[in-house]
């Protein structure tokens, strides 16, 4: 009988024992389960977060916000996410440089020979890249931006403001232009425009029209004061980049700012003489011109689709066939 008990007591205490190793090992595996989810949902979050990255490739030529694009220009982003190559983005930086530097600079040599074969090269890897096509429009949009933002602040800073713009005439047209034509001579010309009439027109918008030159240049007039030769030239200059016919509201104001400085003036208006530019003296036809041109495109666009014509076209379409119909 005691070795019955002494079983029966072993085997209570053994169960006992089996259960507390059940809920031990339930508890571990327990444990376990949530450290493999733990890691799953880790490499799922890992996952989604890379894919999400994917998804927000982005080419680095768009039109984002200008500290954005300098860091794209200056090569400091991911070169996976981008599709831009080291290389490339080392070029870009070569480039920026080398331009913002020729703005900054004075005198006549902005550039060593070393500096601008260094920039020819790198200028030649880009156009050969698959970016090749965006050299110039990133001149346009970012880097002449930058350079034109430098010269403007020059003639504000100035208290003569004719002075101190003749002088950041004569170096921007002597040293300046020269030399960006020299870096970017390998890039085709775009919309007709070259890189040299981009910079000109650029130089017309951001620093001619961003200052008080026309209050200025009124003022002269009024007081019957002599204008700067400089200044003269530069106005010929600027009012002879035409960058689309008929032109644009910028190459009109030029217009009317030229006609201030030189009297007698032909423009795209008309003769103007003795310095008055409220109206032409002699107007010219060409606006009525242009304006008719535009009628006869719009009536003949508007035949080519018959479907879509308004009443009144149909009208006219209507008294064509009869005209036609009487012909024959």
């Amino acid at each position: 009988m005691s070795k019955n008990k002494t079983s029966l007591s072993n085997i209570k205490n053994w169960r006992h024992l089996r259960k507390s190793v059940d809920a031990t090992n339930t508890s571990v595996d327990s444990t376990a389960n949530n450290n493999n989810n733990n890691s799953s949902n880790e490499v799922k979050a890992r996952t989604q977060r890379s894919n999400s990255q994917k998804r927000l490739t982005f080419s680095p030529f768009e039109d984002i916000s200008p500290e954005y694009n300098r860091t794209i220009c200056l090569g400091n982003i991911s070169v996976v996410s981008s599709g831009v190559s080291i290389s490339q983005a080392h070029d870009w930086l070569g480039l920026e440089n080398t331009v913002i530097q020729v703005f900054e600079g004075s005198g006549v040599v902005l550039l060593n020979a070393n500096q601008l074969s260094d920039v020819h090269r790198n200028v030649k890897n880009l156009l050969d890249s698959n970016i090749g096509s965006f050299v110039y429009d990133r001149y346009k949009s970012q880097m002449l931006k930058k350079g034109m933002t430098l010269l403007k602040e020059r003639v504000n800073l100035m208290t003569n403001l004719m002075d101190g713009l003749s002088n950041i005439w004569i170096h921007f047209y002597t040293n300046i232009l020269p030399t960006l034509d020299a870096i970017l001579y390998r890039v085709k010309p775009k919309c007709g425009l070259t890189v040299r009439q981009t910079t000109l027109i650029e130089f017309r918008d951001e620093v001619i029209f961003e200052t008080h030159f026309e209050n200025k240049l009124k003022e002269l007039v009024t007081e019957n004061k002599i204008i700067p030769t400089d200044i003269k030239q530069m106005l010929l200059v600027l009012q002879s980049i035409c960058e689309c016919f008929p032109p644009s509201k910028n190459k009109i104001h030029i217009e009317s700012l030229t006609a201030l400085a030189i009297s007698p003036y032909m423009a795209y208006k008309g003769l103007y003489v003795n310095y008055n530019i409220s109206e032409p003296t002699v107007p010219s036809r060409e606006p009525h011109l242009n304006a008719k041109r535009k009628s006869i495109d719009l009536l003949a666009r508007s035949l080519s689709r018959p479907l879509t014509m308004q009443p009144k076209q149909l009208e006219t379409l209507n008294e064509l066939f009869a005209s036609a119909i009487g012909r024959k």
